[in-house]
C-alpha cells in the first residue's frame, strides 16, 4: 500500500510540524513529539504562533515573517522551558493534509559551545585583569602581548604604552641583568622548567622594586608559543620585613633584659613569645627544665598548676572578649615560693579586625603586695584591738588576723603550764584532727632555751624539717613553721605556733606581722588581767561587804551565799563548807553548792555527796598540816586515787583550805573543777570569804553567848538584891524579936 507523505516524514529523525494556509499546525512528527515530550492533541488545529515562541535578535516573531532558509533562532514552546537553538526552514507543499512544511535543525550544542568559549573568554579577561599578582603574557621575543592593571602599578607605566615593547626598554637595565633575562629566557622558550626567581629591578621613574617571578612557557599546537609570567611585588612586604627584623631585634633586645615577665599568646591560649625571666619562672619548678622552643605552642596548663592556669587563662579571654587593656595582679607558686605580679594585659590586632593575640607584661611585686597585706592586717587588728574586753575574743582576733597572712595556713596557740612547764594547746586552727591530738601538749624541748632565753621568734624552714626527719609534721604537709613566745610582765607565757603548706620558709616581714600580733596579744592580756583583777578584787570586797551586811539571815542562808561567791569568784562549778566536831575532828555538818542547780542533792544527801571527795585521811592530811590541799589535774588525783574512795571521774581539780578557831579546827571548805588551774589567789579568795563567815557566825555565836551571860547575870543581880531584901527582913524580924 502507498504511504502518504507525512507517513514517510514521520520516518525522519527531524522535529518537522504541517501547517495550513493560516498556520494552524495540521500535524507534527512523532519525533518531535518524543524529543520534547509533546501531547500531540495538545497542540493539533492550534495556530504555530500560539504554540510555539520564536525570538530572531531577541525578538519574538511570527512564522509567516521568517524567510524560507531563515537565520539562527531560538525556539520555545508555550509553558514550556526554551527548546534549544534552531535553525528553521520552510517548504511550501499544497497537498490535501497541509499547505506548509517547517523543518526545525536543532544547533544548540553548538550555540552552547560558542557560549561557552565567549564565557570562557571573558572570565579569563577578568581574572587576568583583576588579579591581585602581575600577570605578563610575552611572545617568544620578550614582547609584551598582553599585561593587566597591576603590571601596570609595578612598572610605573600605563598598559598601552607597554603592549608590545620588550622587557629591556621599560625598566633601568644593567647590562649583566639584561644578559641574565636573556639567558633564563632563552631555557625556557628550550622547554626547560624555570624555577620561580627575585630581582631588584629600577623603573623609568628611578624607583627601586623588588619583585618575586613565577615564569612559564606556554604551547600551541605542541609548539611554544608565548611566556606567561607572574609577579609579585615583594618591596613593601621586604621593607616591612626589614623593619619587623629591627624591631624584633631591639623588641628581644628590650626584653631580655627586662627584670619582668612578659609573652604573647593565640587566642587559643598558646605561648607565641615567652622572654627568659617567664621562662625561668617555669623551670623553678624542680620536674621541669623546658628551652625556649620546648615553651612555644604550650598553654598555662602545660606550664603551670591548674588552679593559677584557671586565673591566667581568664584574665587572657577577658581582655580577647573585651578587646581592652587591663592591669591586674596574677600570684604564681614555684618551688614552694609564692610570688606577685602586677600584669598589664592588652590585645593584638590588625586594624579593623578580631584580636590575633593577647600580650602581656608583669613586674614583680611580691614585697609590695605583702606589704600592703600586712600592714591592712596590722591596721585592722589594731582597731579590733581596742573593742576586746575578753581573754577568748582577744585570742580569736589574733588567730584570726595570723591566719589571714597569705603564707600562714596552721596556727596553733598554747599557754605555759606553771606548774609541768609543758605548753598545752589552747586554740588551733587549720590542722587536722590526728595532728592536733598528737600536739595538744608540747614541751618545745628544742626550743624551750631559745622561747624562754632569747625570747625571740624561731624560724624553721623546709630544709630543717627533712633535716630532723619529723614525721609528724612531713605528714602534715607542713613546709616551714615559726614559733612566736608570747610575753606578759617579761614572762614568757605561751606561744603561737604558726606554720604554711605552701612555703618553704617564712618571711622575715611576716615574722614581724606575727611578732607585733604576738607583742600586742601579750600587752592586752596582761591589760585584761590586771582588769579581770581589778573586778575580782571588787566583786570580792562587795562580797565581804554583802557578808558583813548579813545581820538578819539565818546561817543557812549566809553559808550559802558564802559558797556561790566562792564558787563564782574563782569560776569553779561546786563547792563545800564541813564543820568540824572539836571532840573527834570530823564532820559534823556539811553545806554543798553548784552552779547548776540539777546538781543541788537534797539535804539528807549532803553527806554522800561530800564522801566522794573527802574522807578521814584527808581530814587527816589537812588536820595534820593545817595547809590548803590543791589537786590541778587528773594525773594529780590518779596519784592521789586512795584519798578518793569514791570513783573520781568527775573531778578534774579539786582544793580544800581547813579554818581554825582559837587553834582548834572549825571547819573546811573546798572548791572543785575550775577550768584553769587553782592557785594561791584561789585559796586567799575562798579564805577570806570563809573567814568573814566564820567570824560572822563567831560573832553571832558570841553574842548569843553573851546575851546568855548577860541574862545570867541579871538573874544573879536579881537573887542577890533578893537576898538582900531577905536579909533586911531577917534583920528587922530578929530586931523586932530582940526588943523588950
Amino acid at each position: 500500500m502507498k504511504k502518504s507523505p507525512l507517513e514517510y516524514l514521520n520516518i525522519l529523525p527531524l522535529p518537522i510540524i504541517a501547517v495550513d494556509k493560516v498556520h494552524n499546525i495540521t500535524w507534527i512528527s512523532q519525533y518531535f513529539l518524543n524529543k520534547y515530550n509533546i501531547k500531540a492533541h495538545d497542540i493539533i488545529g492550534k495556530n504555530v504562533d500560539s504554540i510555539l515562541k520564536i525570538k530572531s535578535n531577541n525578538q519574538l516573531v511570527t512564522l509567516n515573517s521568517l524567510n524560507a532558509f531563515s537565520q539562527i533562532h531560538e525556539v520555545s514552546l508555550q509553558k514550556i522551558e526554551p527548546l534549544g537553538w534552531f535553525k528553521i526552514q520552510k517548504i511550501a507543499m499544497k497537498t490535501t493534509e497541509f499547505d506548509e512544511l517547517v523543518l526545525f535543525s536543532d544547533i544548540s550544542e553548538y550555540i552552547n559551545d560558542i557560549q561557552e568559549r565567549v564565557n570562557s573568554e571573558l572570565n579569563y579577561q577578568s581574572v587576568f585583569q583583576n588579579a591581585p599578582n602581575s600577570n605578563v603574557l610575552l611572545s617568544l621575543d620578550g614582547s609584551v602581548l598582553d599585561c593587566n592593571l597591576k603590571t601596570s602599578e609595578i612598572f610605573e607605566l600605563p598598559v598601552e604604552e607597554m603592549l608590545g615593547k620588550t622587557y629591556a626598554t621599560l625598566i633601568n637595565i644593567s647590562t649583566d641583568l639584561y644578559n641574565f633575562y636573556e639567558a633564563l629566557a632563552q631555557k625556557i622558550r628550550e622547554g626547560d622548567k624555570a624555577a620561580p626567581f627575585s630581582t631588584e629591578i629600577v623603573t623609568l621613574k628611578g624607583n627601586h622594586k623588588i619583585l618575586e617571578i613565577f615564569p612559564s612557557l606556554i604551547h600551541k599546537n605542541n609548539q611554544p608559543n608565548a611566556i606567561h609570567l607572574i609577579i609579585n611585588d615583594l618591596t613593601t612586604k621586604m621593607k616591612t620585613e626589614q623593619k619587623l627584623s629591627e624591631s624584633i631585634t631591639v623588641f628581644a633586645a628590650f626584653m631580655e633584659n627586662f627584670s619582668g615577665v612578659a609573652f604573647i599568646k593565640s587566642p587559643e591560649g598558646k605561648y607565641i613569645y615567652l622572654n627568659k625571666t617567664l621562662q625561668n619562672l617555669v623551670n623553678q619548678n624542680p620536674s621541669r627544665n623546658l628551652i625556649y622552643e620546648e615553651c612555644i605552642g604550650k598553654t598555662d596548663f602545660d606550664l603551670f598548676s591548674e588552679a593559677e592556669a584557671k586565673i591566667f587563662r581568664k584574665n587572657d579571654l577577658q581582655v580577647l572578649n573585651t578587646q581592652t587593656s587591663t592591669q591586674i595582679t596574677e600570684t604564681t607558686i614555684s618551688n614552694g615560693v609564692v610570688r606577685s605580679w602586677l600584669v598589664t594585659k592588652f590585645p593584638i590586632a590588625n586594624k579593623g579586625e578580631n584580636p590575633w593575640a593577647v600580650a602581656g607584661m608583669g613586674v614583680e611585686v611580691t614585697e609590695q603586695k605583702e606589704s600592703e597585706e600586712l600592714l591592712k592586717i596590722q591596721r585592722d587588728f589594731g582597731i579590733s584591738l581596742n573593742k576586746v574586753i575578753e581573754q577568748d575574743a582577744l585570742f580569736e582576733l589574733c588567730i584570726d588576723s595570723a591566719i589571714s597572712v597569705p603564707e600562714i595556713d596552721l596556727i596553733g596557740v598554747y599557754l605555759l603550764n606553771k606548774k609541768t612547764h609543758d605548753f598545752e594547746l589552747k586554740y588551733n586552727v587549720g590542722g587536722s584532727s590526728e595532728f592536733v591530738e598528737k600536739v595538744k601538749i608540747n614541751k618545745f624541748r628544742n626550743t624551750s632555751g631559745e622561747i624562754f632565753g632569747k625570747k625571740e621568734i624561731i624560724y624553721r624552714d623546709l630544709k630543717h624539717i627533712e633535716t630532723t626527719a619529723n614525721e609528724l609534721i612531713i605528714n602534715e604537709g607542713i613546709k616551714s613553721y615559726c614559733i612566736i613566745p608570747i610575753i606578759v610582765k617579761n614572762q614568757v607565757i605561751g606561744v603561737f605556733n604558726v606554720a604554711s603548706r605552701n612555703y618553704v620558709s617564712i618571711s622575715e616581714q611576716t615574722g614581724t606581722i606575727l611578732e607585733l600580733i604576738s607583742s600586742q596579744l601579750g600587752a592586752t592580756l596582761e591589760k585584761i588581767w590586771v582588769q579581770e583583777q581589778i573586778k575580782l578584787n571588787e566583786n570580792r570586797l562587795e562580797a565581804l561587804l554583802e557578808l558583813t551586811q548579813m545581820n538578819y539571815e539565818s546561817e543557812n542562808e549566809i553559808y550559802n551565799f558564802a559558797l556561790e561567791k566562792g564558787v563564782q569568784l574563782t569560776k569553779s562549778t561546786h563547792g563545800f563548807i564541813a564543820h568540824v566536831d572539836p571532840k573527834d575532828n570530823f564532820i559534823s555538818q556539811m553545806r554543798v553548792w553548784s552552779i547548776h542547780a540539777k546538781d543541788m542533792p537534797p539535804m539528807h544527801q549532803f553527806t554522800d555527796k561530800l564522801s566522794a571527795i573527802i574522807n578521814k585521811e584527808i581530814w587527816d592530811e589537812i588536820i595534820q598540816t593545817n595547809k590548803p590541799l590543791i589537786m590541778n589535774s587528773k594525773n594529780e588525783i590518779g596519784k592521789n586515787r586512795h584519798l578518793f574512795p569514791s570513783n573520781p571521774r568527775e573531778i578534774f581539780r579539786f582544793i580544800a583550805v581547813p579554818f581554825l578557831v582559837r587553834e582548834q579546827l572549825f571547819a573546811v571548805a573546798g572548791l572543785w573543777n575550775k577550768e584553769e588551774y587553782y592557785e594561791d589567789s584561789d585559796v586567799n579568795q575562798l579564805t577570806l570569804l570563809i573567814e568573814a563567815v566564820v567570824t560572822l557566825i563567831q560573832k553571832r555565836q558570841d553574842e548569843q553567848q553573851r546575851e546568855i551571860y548577860q541574862c545570867e547575870l541579871e538573874k544573879t543581880v536579881e537573887d542577890i538584891k533578893l537576898n538582900e531584901h531577905r536579909l533586911e527582913v531577917l534583920l528587922k524580924l530578929n530586931e523586932m524579936t530582940e526588943e523588950p
